[in-house]
């Protein structure tokens, strides 16, 4: 509701989600959680919680919190494409999608793929230029093509070392020969 409040009252031109996911820590194994899940996969797990989170149920747990986060994104899209279409979608994400995906139920490559989001925008949030390369080479092949990719450099993120301003001209300067679209500086 908030969302579509920023774009039809408040004429916003978009909305960037930010923790669109579950916390590096949320590993809730709560009755409720249990009960949804059992439910809406029909899986019984008998060892509950290690069943789903070292056991042989963890496949389709990661699953399963991965569609949660998938299908509110999915829900906030269909409202914003019917209260204004022209309303930009977007999300911070992290800049591993094949790790953290598993580690925090967020799914970026999907949204991509099923038109969710109008831009991504990796945190990627390391002072070394190699990696930030690497990551960056990683980041637009995971994109596609598809939608724009505004990375995400960290001079004030918690990291360590920290970027120095040379590193963020010289990150800049690499997105945009690698192609991105764009670039955000957290939190400046």
């Amino acid at each position: 509701n908030t969302a579509l409040e920023m774009v039809t009252r408040y004429g916003a031109e978009g909305v960037q989600f930010d923790y669109l996911r579950y916390s590096g820590k949320d590993r809730c194994v709560c009755p409720t959680c249990r009960a949804r899940f059992e439910a809406e996969t029909g899986i019984k797990v008998t060892n509950w919680p290690q069943g789903v989170l070292t056991g042989a149920h963890r496949g389709r747990w990661l699953d399963w919190r991965r569609e949660k986060i998938t299908s509110l994104l999915r829900t906030i899209r269909q409202k914003l494409r019917e209260a204004r279409p022209d309303a930009v979608l977007s999300a911070a994400v992290f800049m591993n999608w094949e790790g953290h995906r598993d580690t925090f139920g967020q799914d970026w490559k999907r949204w991509i793929d099923e038109g969710l989001v109008d831009f991504v925008a990796p945190m990627t949030y390391v002072a070394d230029i190699e990696q930030f390369q690497n990551w960056v080479t990683k980041q637009e092949a995971w994109a596609g093509g598809k939608v724009p990719v505004a990375v995400g450099i960290g001079p004030f993120a918690d990291i360590n070392p920290q970027i120095t301003p040379q590193g963020v001209l010289d990150q800049i300067q690499v997105a945009r020969r690698l192609g991105c679209e764009g670039f955000v500086l957290f939190n400046y």
